[in-house]
């Protein structure tokens, strides 16, 4: 059984394990919520490793990922506004690059080209 096979017994198990420690106090339970977002948003990228993935597929993964993080931090209670803003720009800027990536996976599309007008 390599690790791969493992992920989801550990995935379980560390959520489980958070929710404890978060309930008896060990770590606060904001700390718990955001450790399982993040080892949420993470998961998938874990997954991916050791796939024969193409270079593509690891980019949309890391960016997926990247966009349950942010997503995660942003939801956090007491978050500075200036911070929310921030976090903001860069959870579109991912989200405008993973609808990019998901646009070009499509190949060449004719029909969204016109023939150049020559000068006059």
């Amino acid at each position: 059984m390599g690790f791969l096979s493992l992920l989801p017994i550990i995935q379980l198990l560390t959520n489980v394990g958070l929710t404890i420690a978060g309930q008896y106090g060990v770590i606060p339970s904001t700390a718990a919520g955001l450790a399982s977002s993040l080892e949420s948003a993470l998961a998938p990228l874990f997954a991916s490793i050791g796939n024969k993935s193409t270079t593509q597929q690891d980019v949309m993964a890391a960016l997926g990922a990247s966009i349950g993080i942010l997503t995660a931090l942003k939801n956090q209670a007491g978050v500075d506004p200036a911070l929310v803003a921030k976090i903001d720009e860069y959870l579109n800027a991912a989200q405008a690059a993973l609808a990019e990536g998901v646009t070009a996976a499509k190949g060449f599309d004719a029909t969204l080209y016109a023939p150049v007008e020559p000068i006059a």
